[in-house]
């Protein structure tokens, strides 16, 4: 495997002044959170958006809790994990998970896949995953934003260029038919997507702090733990920069989230 040494240009500061006040009394929204690993909570996402006036339900199937059949929530966010989204031999709950996704998307419920949460929800919607030909990618990765994207409600707002931490050896191979690449990165293409008009993933983490990309180190092998190390470096010299992107990207999605109407989702 190769570990990657994506290089941090300098980018647009992104606006992040996208925040909601909630009113006294006024009901809360509600994300259904999917954790798979333990590794790989909610992080610094929780925070705000629960400042943002959302109540977080999180379910840990890893722990033997069920995944339900449908998403009983206003939104849906799927986070990462140390598996492989085909790994339903190991984890047999993958299969519920990628069911809870179909109905999301059926149903045009607001929805957001971070990493293998992202390749779950492309596997669902017809998409194909594998392990990247480039190898490992880690550290800093910068997205470059396609046309798609410079219309898209959840990221066309995020400036000009967006950079994230990453972690990850599988790939979105295939895109499903209906999604539309919105963000391409310089090792793997498929880092932002968006598939039909509510369902996002994206290839980067923008749940992690410093301190837990690091301990990922564990998920490496011994003759990739020197690269891994300098590329957590790096994550924790760009941190000030990776917070403004992962917050605004945070903050957006739960704009969209309360744009929902009783006839679907309302994109603005």
């Amino acid at each position: 495997m190769v570990v990657l040494n994506c290089e941090l240009e300098a980018v647009d500061e992104i606006d992040e002044r996208v925040g909601h006040m909630v009113e006294p009394g006024a009901a809360r929204r509600v994300i259904l959170i999917i954790q798979p690993d333990e590794k790989d909570d909610l992080g610094r996402m929780a925070p705000w958006l629960a400042e943002d006036g959302f109540e977080l339900r999180t379910i840990r199937p890893y722990l033997g809790e069920t995944v339900p059949a449908q998403v009983d929530a206003d939104a849906l966010l799927v986070l990462g994990g140390s598996m492989a989204a085909t790994d339903d031999h190991l984890h047999p709950w993958l299969l519920d998970v990628r069911e809870l996704l179909r109905d999301a998307l059926a149903r045009s419920v607001p929805t957001l896949g971070v990493c293998l949460g992202a390749q779950l929800l492309a596997l669902a919607a017809g998409g194909t995953v594998q392990r990247g030909r480039a190898g490992l990618e880690c550290g800093v990765v910068e997205v470059r934003w396609l046309d798609a994207g410079r219309s898209d409600p959840l990221v066309s707002s995020l400036g000009q260029r967006f950079s994230a931490a990453t972690m990850h050896y599988d790939v979105i191979d295939r895109l499903p038919s209906n999604a539309a690449l919105l963000g391409t990165g310089m090792a793997y293409a498929h880092q932002v997507f968006r598939v039909g008009d509510a369902a996002w993933g994206v290839q980067f983490h923008p749940e992690v702090t410093p301190e837990r990309f690091a301990a990922w180190r564990t998920e490496t092998s011994p003759a990739e733990r020197a690269g891994y190390d300098r590329q957590a470096q790096r994550v924790a010299e760009s941190d000030k920069l990776l917070v403004s992107s992962a917050r605004a990207l945070t903050l957006r999605f739960g704009h969209i989230i309360r744009g929902r109407n009783a006839g679907g989702v309302r994109l603005g």
